[in-house]
């Protein structure tokens, strides 16, 4: 019976541990007049508050391959996070791919 809750202790500090972990994940630099994809792949979407806030949100979501940023000239501007990195022409967007992610 002892041996039962030495085990269940080491798994919930297991747990623990990898619950901790957090991923960071570097980038390219965002593309000027890149950003057409299908809503398909749209994972989420909010109000732009930085180049860096857009990335940084697409962090939390594993799937997400690039963050997107509409353009400067809109009256409300937004970041999309979408799940892939297969993106085209579109004027006055900006893209950052998602190019590699470690765990801290």
């Amino acid at each position: 019976m002892l041996w039962r809750h030495f085990f269940l202790l080491i798994y919930l500090a297991t747990l623990k541990v990898t619950s901790a972990t957090v991923l960071v994940c570097r980038y390219s630099d965002y593309e000027a007049d890149v950003g057409m994809f299908s809503n398909d792949f749209k994972i989420k979407q909010r109000e732009f508050q930085s180049f860096e806030a857009c990335s940084a949100w697409c962090d939390q979501f594993p799937d997400c391959r690039a963050a997107v940023v509409s353009p400067s000239s809109w009256a409300y501007r937004e970041c999309f996070l979408v799940s892939t990195s297969v993106l085209t022409e579109r004027n006055s967007w900006r893209t950052a791919l998602k190019e590699e992610c470690v765990g801290k």
